[in-house]
């Protein structure tokens, strides 16, 4: 028995548990005779294919070796009568895969409860439900990671919570966005700004963050005017002049336009054609945190 294992046992309180061995030759047996519980006995071949079923005597410390191919464990009878019942409420499993292949961990009547990869441990504890609790170690679980492909050693959901954790307090930005708009006609050199009623005001910046994207729209299909960016200060050239040619609407992406918090931005409409109406525009930011 494996030392981490025994350790695992041992932090229950010294449990007094019976441990037994289960190995390939025992799930590559031939099929045996469908489980009727109550047994005596600690486990034997049932009627599927590697299956091992647990029976009334069956110790409390499983450790399996199956190498060829996967094979199911069955925990013993717990959802029927008294005097039909061979596991009981309470009834206390470590079952430690050792083997090389999945080990799936199953009721009486064949329910899966869990699938073990190779190397993992679970404990299994009749409830007052007359069912089982499975208990899972975080770094035993496997978490599929071929959609998010996120850079971690292992893929376990242990990994993957270290990893969200350590991004959510530096890598991943909290992202929020601001809406600008103007209703009716856009008049050359008019500010865009939250609304057309309030042109004086400026756009603040509350934290320290970057506009990463910006979209329009408007009711007009052929619009053509520029849009120029002005931070803290409207003397001088602006920052950023946005040209937009004979449209209705557009994205931009890949800007990096810093702003600590604090920091104030203007945006002028000058006409180049066609004048816009009922112009929206929408900042895209992430916060520097």
């Amino acid at each position: 028995m494996a030392k981490e294992f025994y350790q695992l046992i041992r932090s229950f309180g010294g449990l007094s548990l019976e441990y037994s061995s289960i190995s390939e030759s025992d799930f590559a047996e031939s099929s045996g005779t469908a489980y009727t519980p109550p047994e005596r006995g600690d486990y034997r071949r049932i009627t599927g294919s590697r299956e091992i079923q647990l029976l009334s005597d069956a110790p409390g410390v499983i450790e399996t070796f199956q190498t060829s191919a996967s094979g199911d464990l069955f925990l013993p009878a717990n959802t029927v009568a008294d005097n039909t019942n061979d596991a009981g409420n309470g009834r206390l499993f470590f079952v430690k895969n050792s083997g090389t292949q999945d080990l799936g961990i199953k009721d009486y009547l064949g329910n899966s409860l869990q699938v073990m990869p190779a190397d993992t441990v679970v404990i299994a504890v009749g409830n007052e439900a007359n069912n089982w609790d499975i208990y899972f170690k975080a770094d035993d679980i496997y978490f599929d990671n071929s959609i998010l492909n996120w850079p971690i050693s292992e893929d376990t959901v242990q990994k993957a919570i270290e990893y969200t954790y350590s991004n959510a307090t530096g890598n991943i930005k909290p992202r929020f966005t601001l809406t600008l708009i103007n209703n009716g006609t856009v008049s050359n050199n008019q500010w865009i700004t939250f609304s057309e009623l309030t042109p004086d005001v400026w756009i603040q910046f509350p934290l320290d963050c970057e506009i990463k994207e910006f979209t329009f729209d408007n009711s007009r299909s052929n619009t053509s005017f520029d849009l120029e960016f002005y931070k803290n200060s409207t003397v001088g050239a602006p920052y950023r002049t946005l040209s937009i040619v004979t449209t209705q609407y557009g994205y931009y992406s890949g800007w990096s336009d810093s702003f600590n918090a604090g920091d104030r931005l203007r945006i002028r409409y000058t006409d180049q054609g066609v004048n816009a109406s009922d112009l929206v525009c929408v900042l895209y930011c992430v916060a520097r945190v």
